[in-house]
C-alpha cells in the first residue's frame, strides 16, 4: 500500500478480529509513515526558510546598507611615518561616527577642511587650531565643528584646522 488510506477491505465482514487487528497495525504504520514524512517536510521547510532569510538579509545589506564604518574610516585615516597617523590629503567622501554618516573633505595638507571650498596650497594662514578629535570635529562635517564655525564668522581670516583624532595638544 502506498500513500492511500489503509484498511479498505471490500467484501470483508465487519467485526472479524483478525481483520481488525491487521487493520489497526496497518493504520499505525500508515500514521507513522505520514508522521515521518511530515517531520521531514517541516524540517526541510524550516531549513529552506532560514536559508532564504539569510540570503535575503545578505542581499539587503549589500544593496541598501551603508558601508562598514571601520572600512569607511580607513579610506581617509592613514598611517603616517612621523605622526603615526593622519588624514589622506585631497579626500572627499563620508565618515562614520556611531550611526551618524557625515561628509568629510581634506585639503592638500591632509587636514579636515570645508568641502565647498577647500584651502589647497595653503602656505600661510592667520590662525591655526591644533588639537585632537574635538578640534578635527570628528562625527560632524567641517562646517559644524567649532573651527568651521569660527572660519565662517571670520571670513577675512585664513583659518587652518590642524586637528586629528587622538593627537594631543599637550604632546
Amino acid at each position: 500500500m502506498a500513500d492511500s488510506v489503509p484498511c479498505v477491505y471490500a467484501g470483508r465482514q465487519n467485526g472479524d478480529a483478525k481483520i481488525i487487528i491487521q487493520c489497526f497495525f496497518e493504520w499505525y504504520r500508515w500514521i507513522y509513515q505520514q508522521g515521518v514524512n511530515l517531520i521531514r517536510l517541516v524540517v526541510w521547510n524550516l531549513f529552506l526558510s532560514i536559508t532564504l532569510f539569510f540570503l535575503a538579509d545578505l542581499a539587503y545589506t549589500k544593496k541598501f546598507s551603508t558601508s562598514d564604518p571601520a572600512l569607511a574610516e580607513k579610506k581617509y585615516r592613514i598611517q603616517h611615518d612621523y605622526f603615526d597617523h593622519s588624514l589622506l590629503s585631497g579626500f572627499s567622501g563620508y565618515g562614520h561616527w556611531g550611526d551618524e554618516v557625515y561628509k568629510v573633505c581634506t585639503n592638500d595638507l591632509g587636514f579636515k577642511d570645508d568641502c565647498a571650498s577647500p584651502q589647497n596650497n595653503m602656505q600661510h594662514f592667520d590662525l591655526a587650531f591644533i588639537g585632537d578629535s574635538f578640534t578635527e570635529g570628528i562625527g560632524m562635517p567641517y562646517e559644524d565643528s567649532f573651527v568651521g564655525m569660527f572660519a565662517k564668522e571670520h571670513p577675512n581670516l585664513t583659518v587652518a584646522n590642524l586637528g586629528v583624532a587622538s593627537y594631543s595638544p599637550s604632546v
